[in-house]
Parts: structure tokens; C-alpha cells; sequence
């Protein structure tokens, strides 16, 4: 499958074409993915948590049920008490099952 490079995503009044770097982690709430920026904004889109993560299938990873991160910017990885720290402190916990996932993506 061919990774996309951008993804047009909105907010109230901006329209913004995406890439996986721009890109920090996406949680997702009753079905709305909210795609967080290193530019400071956050950003919404209708759709799965698995459907955004195949945009970007190299870039981004699931870490628990409502969220992804990008592997590119991880910074720290706690394996005791599961917390992955990303760009501007932004601290995220992992699930048991999807750590393992990652520990081994990331080797």
C-alpha cells in the first residue's frame, strides 16, 4: 500500500494539508480523530482511530484503544510504568498489549 503523503484536515477556519511530521499523536472521542500539531493546533476529522493510523502506516503506531503517536518523535520510552514522552513534554501511557507492540517496532 502506498503511504500517502498529506492529509487535509480542518478546523473552524483554516484548512491545512498535513504531513506524518507535522503530525504529534491523534486521540480519538466518539468517532472524531483530533490530530494534534507540533505547530500548536489541533485539528478534526470523522474517522477511525485504525483508518487515520493507515495514512501514515511507517509514522504513526496505536498505544492504547483512543490514541496513536508519532514514532518519529518519541523522545523517552518508560517501560515500568508504560509512559512515552513526546516533543513539549506531552506525556501518553500505553496499553500492556500495544507496549509490546511498539518495543518491538521501535528495535
Amino acid at each position: 500500500m502506498k503511504e500517502n503523503n498529506f492529509i487535509t484536515l480542518k478546523n473552524e477556519n483554516t484548512i491545512v494539508r498535513l504531513n506524518c511530521n507535522n503530525i504529534v499523536a491523534i486521540k480519538v472521542e466518539y468517532g472524531i480523530c483530533e490530530f494534534i500539531c507540533n505547530c500548536g493546533k489541533n485539528f478534526t476529522k470523522a474517522m477511525p482511530l485504525k483508518k487515520a493510523i493507515t495514512l501514515f502506516p511507517n509514522c504513526l503506531v496505536q498505544i492504547d484503544r483512543n490514541t496513536a503517536i508519532n514514532l518519529n518523535l518519541i523522545q523517552e520510552v518508560n517501560t515500568k510504568t508504560r509512559i512515552i514522552t513526546l516533543p513539549n513534554n506531552m506525556l501518553f501511557a500505553a496499553s500492556h498489549r500495544n507496549m509490546v507492540k511498539l518495543m518491538q517496532t521501535l528495535k
